[in-house]
Parts: structure tokens; C-alpha cells; sequence
């Protein structure tokens, strides 16, 4: 836009700044509007103003078109990042044991070994929970094919800074220890240690924009793992999945995606009708997307009951949103999903049948 209304300095008469000015801040406040209400293009009198806005609107809809495929592969890279993470921190604790291990070697064949140098690290190294850790085939062969590991220098900050110092490792460090007091300690390394670190977290936040909620799954997924390995199959314990069944998964998210994307400007209009009383420009964004979803999957899913998918995007908007987003979240959905069966334009089928009122 404001290239279109810059003044040309090589132009035989003087420019008319002030019409040009003029002409720029009225064509993005068209340009702002027609997003909401594409009328506003077609009444525009000025035939400038008018090209203009058309030009680039067009230039966003190719923008949005190369962003559309972008994210759609972001997903699936996603899900597969949380996937080499879990597989990351489980890796952790036979790391950390190393480093414990490189310590107490160096400090040993210290000149003057003091109080401090003479921790029992190499205790950790034995730990029976971080054997099992270090023997699993099945961690061996994630870390092979994703070539997985922990740059240089974060492992010494994460045992010199988090571990090394903390008054439960030592004391750990000076008792007799059984299997459960072993794999009482790693759940006390991991869940109160380092997922709490804001060392840690600025590991990953350095390239990671989805961490700060990635983590809480991470996390739940290596406790979990942890929680359910047994002393005597502790060498041969199964990893979790992240889906019971990715494929399918997959399938379902990338459709709503695609579908959702595909019907954008008509759900837009079916939210805009239902919130008069709002203004839509001040709508949070997060909701409107949340709103767009739920209505696309009760559309396009007809095995998925309409209350599973209320309820569902209720959850998502208390995690994602505003405060006041589930009650407003909730009442859209309601009116909007009671228009659509009435008119036909949501029809359930099978499991999508079943009432959950």
C-alpha cells in the first residue's frame, strides 16, 4: 500500500502528497475492513483505492496459500518433536550419570581432595534405574534413527548448576539404596530437578516456540515411562506412543486442518452472525480459530457426537485462551451446532448419533 501511493519524484508534474497521503491511509483502512465485510471493496469509489485493495488482497491470499501448506507439515513436525524430546529426557539420566562419573574421576586424582571432592559420584553411575536407562534397545535405536543427543556444554551446566548442588543428591549420594529408592530418586531428578529449571527451559526455548506446552506432555510422558518399569524387567521395558493408533491420528488432524482452512470465509460468517453483540475485531484471536475448528469437525466428522466436540473445544479454550473464553466458547457452539442439525448441514452418523446431553 505504500508503494502504490508513493509519490513519483521523476513524474513532469509535482505530486500531490496530501491526495497521496490521503489516498494510502483510506486504501488500508479498506484494505483492514474488506477482511470482515467484502462489500466494502465493491462500494469503493475511488478506482485507485479500489485496485489497490484488490492487488493486495491478492498478494495475502498467495501469502496465506504458501502459510497454509507451511503449517500443515508443522503439525506433523511437531508431534514428532515431542516424540525425539521424550526420547531426549529419557536419555537424560545416564548423561548426567557420565558427567557425575568424568567429576568424581577428575576430583579423585586431586593433589588436596576436600570435603566437596569427595562425593561419592560415581554412586549415580550405578543407580539401577539409569542402568536400565542406558541397556534399553529401544531407546538406543530412537537415538540412532533421529540422531538424538544433547549439545555440547548442556549436560556439565544442567549436573554443575542443577544437580551437583541440590542438598536431596547428596543425601542420596551417602545412603545404601534399593531398586525403589534408585527410581525414587530419578522421578525426583527429573520431576522436580529439571523440568522445573529454568536453565533447562531456556535450552529449549532458544529454537522451540511450542516448549512452554509441549513440556507438560514431555514430562508426563517420561514419568510415566519411568513409573512403569520393573525391577525385574527393568532392561527390557517398552516405550510409550505418543497416539494408540498415529495413523489414524494423523489422518483426523491433517482433514480438520485441510477442511477447516477450505471452508475459512463461511465459518467466519457463521461465528460473525452468532456474536452481534460482540465486535468481532476484538474477538480474541485464539477463540475465533477455536470456534472454527469445532464448528469444521462437527461438519466434516459425522462419527463424532456434537457434545464430545463442544465439551472438547471447551477444554482447549480454558488451556489456550481468555478467562471468560470457555463460557463464551460454550454458548457459540450451542446455538451455532442446534442452527445446523436443525437445517442439515451437521448429520451424524453411527457414533456420532449418541446423545450426550
Amino acid at each position: 500500500m505504500d508503494e502504490k501511493f508513493a509519490p513519483d519524484l521523476n513524474a513532469p508534474e509535482r505530486p500531490d502528497y496530501e491526495k497521496l497521503h490521503k489516498q494510502k491511509e483510506h486504501a488500508k483502512k479498506v484494505y483492514e475492513r474488506s477482511f470482515l465485510h467484502q462489500s466494502v471493496i465493491d462500494t469503493e469509489s475511488d478506482p485507485e483505492v479500489k485496485v489497490a485493495v484488490l492487488n493486495a488482497r491478492n498478494e495475502f491470499k498467495k501469502q496465506v496459500a504458501k502459510d497454509r501448506k507451511y503449517f500443515r507439515v508443522l503439525l506433523g513436525e511437531n508431534v514428532n518433536s515431542i516424540y525425539e524430546r521424550y526420547i531426549k529426557f529419557l536419555m537424560l539420566p545416564y548423561k548426567i550419570a557420565e558427567e557425575a562419573e568424568f567429576n568424581f574421576n577428575k576430583n579423585k586424582n586431586k593433589f588436596i581432595i576436600t570435603p566437596e571432592d569427595a562425593l561419592n559420584e560415581i554412586k549415580l553411575k550405578q543407580n539401577k534405574l539409569v542402568e536400565a536407562l542406558s541397556l534399553n534397545k529401544h531407546i538406543e535405536a530412537a537415538r540412532i534413527k533421529k540422531n538424538i543427543s544433547w549439545r555440547e556444554g548442556e549436560i556439565a551446566s544442567i549436573y554443575r548448576d542443577i544437580v551437583r548442588p541440590d542438598k536431596e543428591y547428596r543425601e542420596y549420594l551417602m545412603k545404601p539404596s534399593d531398586f525403589e529408592t534408585d527410581k525414587a530418586f530419578i522421578l525426583y531428578l527429573l520431576k522436580t530437578l529439571i523440568f522445573k529449571s529454568n536453565i533447562v527451559d531456556g535450552f529449549f526455548e532458544e529454537g522451540d516456540i511450542y516448549w512452554t506446552e509441549d513440556k507438560s506432555i514431555i514430562k508426563s510422558l517420561v514419568v510415566k515411562t519411568l513409573k512403569e518399569i520393573e525391577e525385574d524387567k527393568r532392561e527390557d521395558f517398552d516405550l510409550l506412543e505418543i497416539s494408540g493408533n498415529w495413523e489414524e491420528d494423523q489422518e483426523f488432524y491433517r482433514e480438520l486442518y485441510d477442511k477447516t482452512v477450505a471452508d475459512e470465509e463461511e465459518l467466519e460468517k457463521l461465528v460473525e452472525d452468532k456474536i452481534k453483540n460482540w465486535d468481532i475485531e476484538r474477538l480474541a484471536a485464539t477463540d475465533k480459530i477455536i470456534l472454527k475448528l469445532a464448528i469444521g469437525e462437527m461438519i466434516h466428522f459425522p462419527s463424532i457426537p456434537v457434545k464430545v466436540t463442544i465439551n472438547e473445544y471447551i477444554e482447549i479454550s480454558k488451556e489456550y485462551s481468555t478467562p471468560k473464553s470457555k463460557q463464551f466458547v460454550n454458548g457459540v457452539l450451542d446455538k451455532v451446532s442446534e442452527e445446523l442439525v436443525k437445517s442439515g448441514v451437521i448429520k451424524k452418523s453411527g457414533r456420532g448419533l449418541i446423545d450426550n446431553k
